[in-house]
């Protein structure tokens, strides 16, 4: 009795691993065109495929005999592997714009798991459970063809405030010139998305090292100890790439974000310093919704990190 238990454990893996691995074959060449060619990380890319992909994992797995949802949701995962295995392992993105794409995706192919279920559950007929399920397969073919690249730019702005006690004048200097920023805390940062490091001004020109590149700024307005902006003329790419097996030029990684503006505003208050940091900036990739998530908090804590700075700097 032991032993058949374990034979059923032992197959319903092996049939969970095939099911999900037949999926995401068949959803990894759509996924990797937006991602690689087209740079597109819009609705198609986060919801629309992944939900296919945990659709007919479960309509795949249970076609033959009844299955559980949790045994679907394992199986999906297996899809889900697969396609991150594609992907790096052919240097077509890296760890980074997976993690932050992932938690979406994964959501999303859940959800489809859960569609499928119920189907499994209502349609009892083998063969027409295979025929959906293939049918589920086939449309991702449709979906990489109907990708675009996103033209049009999201644009954002965002406005950090913080209270420091130190007086403008003491806080100016670092305004213009800040070198050597210790290691960041943001956890993003750490992993390669970019921040700063040093940044000095020379004649009407403000140079700010990013840990991807320079960029270079204009200034626009420059008044000691009172407001300090400028424009920025080039944008670096948005991160370093992580991947175990070698360097990746993901498109979007380029020309995807770009920084428009940027200035920092001094305010006498209390004894000390109102500092108010703002960036506007523009983005390409497609489902602002989510991503505006992400790139709000990046430019936020690049607020945060000089501000930090400054006031250990200041003493106050």
């Amino acid at each position: 009795m032991a032993n058949k238990k374990v034979r059923e454990i032992r197959a319903g893996a092996v049939a969970g691993i095939f099911a999900g691995l037949l999926a995401g074959a068949a959803a990894t060449p759509a996924f990797s065109r937006a991602i690689a060619v087209v740079g597109d990380y819009g609705w198609s890319t986060l919801a629309i495929l992944p939900f296919l992909m945990g659709f007919a994992t479960m309509l795949l797995l249970g076609f033959k005999e009844e299955r559980t949802l949790a045994e679907g949701a394992v199986a999906t995962l297996w899809s889900l592997f697969f396609f991150v295995l594609v992907a790096t392992g052919f240097l077509l993105e890296g760890a980074i714009c997976l993690l932050m794409a992932s938690p979406i995706i994964l959501g999303v192919a859940l959800f489809g798991t859960m569609v499928g279920f119920q189907v499994h559950k209502f349609i009892l007929d083998r063969r027409a459970r295979l025929q959906i399920s293939f049918g589920a397969l086939l449309l991702p073919l449709g979906v990489n063809f109907a990708l675009h690249e996103p033209t049009a730019f999201e644009e954002r702005e965002v406005t950090t405030t913080a209270w420091l006690s130190a007086p403008p004048e003491e806080i100016w200097p670092y305004l213009e010139n800040i070198e050597r920023l210790p290691e960041p805390k943001f956890w993003l940062f750490r992993l390669g998305v970019a921040h700063p490091q040093s940044a000095w001004t020379e004649g009407d020109i403000r140079h700010c090292v990013l840990s991807t590149g320079d960029m270079p700024e204009r200034l626009v307005v420059r008044k000691p100890s009172q407001e300090l902006s400028w424009r920025v003329l080039k944008t670096p790419p948005l991160v370093n790439e992580i991947n175990p097996f070698g360097r990746v030029h993901a498109p979007h990684d380029e020309g995807r974000l770009v920084i428009r503006t940027g200035g920092w505003l001094l305010k006498r208050e209390g004894g000390g310093t109102r500092v108010i940091a703002r960036t506007q900036y523009g983005h390409r990739f497609g489902a602002p919704l989510y991503w505006n998530l992400w790139t709000d908090a990046v430019v936020g804590n690049v607020h945060r990190q000089v501000i930090d700075e400054i006031s250990d700097r200041t003493g106050r």
